[in-house]
């Protein structure tokens, strides 16, 4: 019982990870500096939202895999911008 509280404490605890708008807007800008080659692709807005869902799973996922519950880290990449 107390390995499962243990647990569902760690999982709150990493999706709770705050992330800042500004440094949202940093890593998109950079982003967009690295695959983008800095111009708008596509409808821009919509992009950006699909990139702050994306960072925002990555350091959630990253947070978790720091507690020991994946095996694996994800970073960004050029798909970072793109739907499924």
């Amino acid at each position: 019982m107390i390995a499962l509280l243990a647990i569902t404490l760690l999982v709150a605890s990493a999706a709770a990870v705050p992330v800042q708008q500004s440094e949202i807007e940093t890593e998109w800008m950079a982003f967009k500096l690295k695959f983008r080659n800095g111009g708008a692709f596509g409808n821009d807005e919509m992009r950006r939202d699909i990139f702050e869902s994306t960072y925002r799973y990555v350091v959630a996922h990253n947070a978790e895999a720091d507690q020991g519950l994946h095996t694996y880290r994800v970073g960004i990449n050029q798909f970072a911008d793109m739907t499924d």
